[in-house]
């Protein structure tokens, strides 16, 4: 009687466990709520005649549900409504099925700027948009569903034709990146990576016949499982990107249907010994599983729409911008460079490469790949305040004023154009407005060593030299280097007159 009720309890708590792990799965990915069907196809399909089983899906999706139920009452005093899911599917289904969407990645429909603290490009893009239509946090993702279906039904035969792009895609040897490029870290990154035969034609290849053998030595059942995750699952990538993070969790499932290979290959073996094969497969099953790999190998490999490879860009821009934090400026520089010249109207990898050749002291170089930043994405902040500090580098401190202007009306919750601003400013011994530049900074939060540097100053100003001392410290503990030259640049002293008057508030 024990063992009975603990293997119920195990039963019990495995259906509730699935619910429940669906419900955080579905924070990150709120297309995971379609694994919630999977069970249901399994119970419900005809000729099963198994009531546990249909009770187990049924406690999933009431667990699933208490689950999203009990992280909104978590969330709430938080993000300050009441959201079982993340708001983020609204514009992810509109950016992957709006007019001009090519179903791969999420393009927004202009340059979105996320300021001085990373922020994902879509959410800022979506945030935007919404508030220039005049919708609120808690209405967004019905606003972006009411202009995807506003979309489809605008043009319903070139969604159709999308989405026929997509179910090809989905199937598609090639990886399509999105945050990161598996060409990429195979070649570059990881030799094993790199040296492993399984791509996804083969895999694929292997599933259909693994999946046809298992059919036809009486495993159907069973396939119902990996059928059904895979059918919602696809169709969960389809509504959406079919890029290959999306589709990464078809791996494990198409494993499962590889293996139905196995049974042949026992077969084989046995036959080879004289001993009669186990499952009896004929040369018709065999020729339809060989059929079956063939098919879908070839299905796979081509590039039946000619997108080609995407450039690995983002990776070499992404690359850079950890190998600067390590320390390493040439090697930041040389990825930085290979960036622009796969993206050269890429705007972050162009702002990357102007940053390191100040980081260099190579102001002229840096001048250059700002104005191409400011020329490409013109409602970007810091391509601006950068361009400022290229221009006050090269001792054009009028030019440099005039950027820094520019960044804060682009941005007025951007800080450190104001904090260049009150550095200027200082030099032009202009301190009453300088005073509410670094006012302006401070009540942003910023907490930067131009920062620490420019209160130093005004501390030291008003007769505080222990506190400007203790600044000075702080700015030296946090990187000295760039302690020095800001320093060293705030001690050129300039005529008032040498920067402009500005209305920047």
């Amino acid at each position: 009687a024990l063992r009975l009720a603990a293997a119920e309890t195990f039963a019990w708590s495995g259906w509730i466990a699935l619910g429940l792990a669906t419900t955080v799965l579905a924070q990150a990915r709120a297309n995971a709520l379609v694994l919630l069907a999977v069970p249901f196809v399994v119970a419900f399909w005809p000729g099963s005649e198994r009531p546990d089983a249909r009770r187990g899906a049924v406690a999933a999706l009431a667990a699933a549900a208490l689950g999203l139920l009990l992280v909104a009452a978590i969330q709430t005093p938080v993000v300050g409504s009441f959201r079982p899911l993340p708001g983020a599917g609204g514009v992810n289904l509109y950016l992957g099925n709006k007019i001009g969407a090519d179903g791969r990645i999420p393009r927004q429909d202009e340059h979105a700027s996320y300021g001085s603290r990373y922020r994902d490009s879509v959410e800022v893009f979506a945030e935007r948009a919404a508030a220039e239509a005049g919708v609120s946090a808690d209405a967004s993702s019905a606003y972006w569903l009411g202009r995807t279906v506003d979309d489809i039904a605008a043009a319903p035969q070139r969604w159709l034709a999308l989405m026929g792009r997509k179910m090809v895609w989905l199937v598609w040897n090639h990886e399509i990146a999105n945050n990161r490029s598996f060409a990429f870290a195979a070649a570059e990154e990881s030799p094993i990576l790199g040296r492993l035969p399984v791509r996804f034609a083969l895999l694929l290849a292997l599933a259909g016949a693994g999946g046809w053998i298992a059919w036809a030595v009486g495993a159907r059942r069973r396939l119902l499982w990996p059928l059904a995750f895979l059918g919602f699952w696809g169709v969960g990538v389809i509504l959406f990107f079919v890029a290959a993070r999306f589709r990464l969790p078809m791996w494990p499932a198409l494993a499962v249907l590889a293996g139905g290979i196995a049974p042949a290959v026992l077969d084989f073996w046995r036959a080879r010994k004289g001993r009669p094969g186990a499952f009896a497969l004929d040369r018709r099953q065999g020729a339809i599983a060989l059929g079956l790999a063939l098919g879908l190998a070839t299905i796979s490999a081509i590039d039946w729409f000619g997108v080609g490879a995407e450039p690995p860009f983002r990776d070499h821009f992404f690359r850079s911008i950890a190998r600067q934090h390590l320390g390493d400026i040439d090697g930041a520089l040389s990825d930085a460079r290979r960036a622009v010249v796969l993206a050269p109207s890429d705007p972050a990898s162009i702002f990357q490469l102007g940053s390191l050749h100040l980081a260099r002291d190579e102001p002229e170089e840096a001048l250059e790949q700002f104005e191409r930043v400011v020329a490409i994405a013109s409602q970007e902040p810091r391509g601006f305040h950068n361009l400022g500090i290229a221009f006050e580098d090269l001792g054009q401190p009028n030019e440099a004023y005039a950027a820094y202007v520019r960044a804060t009306q682009l941005a007025p919750d951007y800080a450190p154009p104001w904090v260049s601003l009150g550095l200027l400013e200082l030099r032009a011994q202009r301190l009453d407005t300088a005073r509410g530049r670094i006012a302006r900074a401070a009540a942003l939060g910023n907490a930067s060593i131009p920062m620490l540097i420019a209160q130093a100053r005004l501390a030291a100003l008003d007769g505080d030299h222990e506190a400007s001392a203790a600044l000075l410290r702080r700015a030296h503990g946090l990187d000295r280097e760039i302690t020095r030259r800001t320093l060293e640049r705030l001690r050129r002293p300039l005529q008032s007159q040498a920067i402009a008057v500005d209305g920047a508030g």
